[in-house]
């Protein structure tokens, strides 16, 4: 999932948007997102052969008593949005994870690519950016209608990244911890930039920024 969201940038309180944890679907979007192939096998309990199958291939279990249900039950470790440097947000963990763990997921209006380009067209160049591909031609717009993730800022070494996840045959994007992390500690992910080549300057300080 190639994420390129940008920071929040205000004066006291973040930007208007209406928080929401479902995605919405615009258009026939939510028949593209659709597969065959997101099916999972039956969950014949935690450890057996058929859970492990599913987290390899990303699919979430639909029945059976195993936590590979995350994005269905919202198990998701907390975060909570704060003030960051330069007028900016950020997500911050509220509790300890681990890696391996889920911080949410991204959701937002769930267009078509063709309206992704007409609204990528109305963007200015002191918009914040909040878009996340989902399949090959469907994206995720976080920018009016979104949740927490939407506030992860880049980092060129991020602690956490975005899988796109098979549940109940449908497409989901979940934030996974990379590493161990602690309360506190900001939640970062890569924007996908190419080396290089930022649309703005980075500012993450990791020993790789891209600058």
């Amino acid at each position: 999932c190639a994420a390129q969201p940008s920071s929040d940038s205000s004066k006291g309180h973040p930007p208007r948007f209406t928080l929401i944890d479902r995605v919405i679907f615009r258009g026939d979007t939510r028949r593209r997102v659709r597969g065959t192939d997101l099916f999972p096998e039956v969950c014949h309990g935690a450890g057996s052969e058929s859970c492990r199958l599913n987290r390899e291939l990303l699919l979430e279990c639909c029945e059976g008593a195993c936590d590979n249900r995350r994005l269905q039950a919202r198990t998701f470790v907390p975060t909570v949005v704060r003030p960051g440097v330069r007028g900016q947000w950020k997500l911050q963990m509220a509790a300890a994870g681990r890696q391996g763990d889920c911080v949410g997921e991204y959701v937002g209006e769930c267009i078509s690519l063709e309206q992704f380009w007409i609204r990528w067209g109305n963007v200015k160049a002191s918009d914040c950016l909040y878009f996340c591909a989902l399949t090959a031609d469907t994206v995720l717009d976080g920018s009016k209608f979104g949740g927490y993730l939407r506030f992860a800022n880049h980092s060129c070494s991020p602690n956490t990244r975005l899988e796109a996840w098979g549940v109940q045959s449908y497409r989901r994007v979940a934030g996974i911890l990379t590493c161990d992390v602690e309360e506190g500690d900001e939640v970062t992910i890569s924007y996908n930039y190419p080396q290089g080549n930022l649309l703005s300057e980075c500012w993450c300080g990791a020993s790789t920024c891209s600058g």
